[in-house]
């Protein structure tokens, strides 16, 4: 499913009891953003951010590294991964 917005990331999780799961998110560059829009997910949903679990891959330099599939180029995306 693409995921480009909050209604998107409701639609997506609505029915799952999110205080009883954990997610996995290997996404790299949008990570960040992703679970900033699942935590307002869980939150709209009755469960607070401290309820929620998972784990994110903000490993942005392995994309341009490992896979040559990258969205920044290696400063920038550095930069982020430390900012976030």
């Amino acid at each position: 499913m693409n995921v480009s917005s909050l209604d998107d990331m409701r639609r997506l999780l609505r029915g799952i009891p999110l205080d009883r799961v954990t997610t996995s998110m290997t996404i790299n560059a949008p990570a960040n953003i992703l679970w900033g829009m699942f935590i307002l997910a869980g939150e709209a949903s009755g469960v607070p951010a401290e309820g929620l679990g998972g784990t994110t891959q903000n490993d942005i330099l392995k994309e341009y590294i490992a896979q040559k599939e990258f969205l920044y180029p290696p400063k920038p995306a550095l930069r982020l991964v430390i900012d976030t």
